[in-house]
């Protein structure tokens, strides 16, 4: 799995992670829904789990193999400066039209 980022998103990025240590992660959050009902998500977290694939790049993003099902191959990251968000998409779909960042290390959300 690939995921291509943006020049917007890659200057949010920079900006909303200059100041913060750990790393970004894409994760198909399936809390309080089945397996197969789940959302993206994009999470600070501490350090890189044992499962975690790492996308190395100007900022490096890693997601589960395991959740490699619940994705394309290849996927874009944008940022939209008029909803300050991210937008999680493929060339077939928009997985996520609204995503923020959610930093895991204290389960607050990074406003885009």
């Amino acid at each position: 799995m690939h995921i291509e980022m943006s020049s917007s998103a890659l200057s949010r990025l920079r900006e909303q992670l200059a100041d913060k240590t750990g790393y970004l992660k894409l994760v198909y959050d399936t809390d309080n829904c089945c397996a197969v009902n789940g959302i993206a998500q994009l999470w600070l977290v501490a350090e890189p789990g044992a499962d975690d694939i790492v996308q190395d790049g100007e900022i490096p993003i890693m997601h589960e193999h395991e959740q490699e099902i619940f994705f394309e191959d290849d996927l874009q990251l944008d940022y939209s400066e008029k909803n300050r968000c991210y937008i999680l998409k493929s060339n077939q779909q928009i997985y996520h039209p609204t995503l923020s960042i959610i930093d895991k290390r204290t389960d607050r959300i990074l406003q885009g």
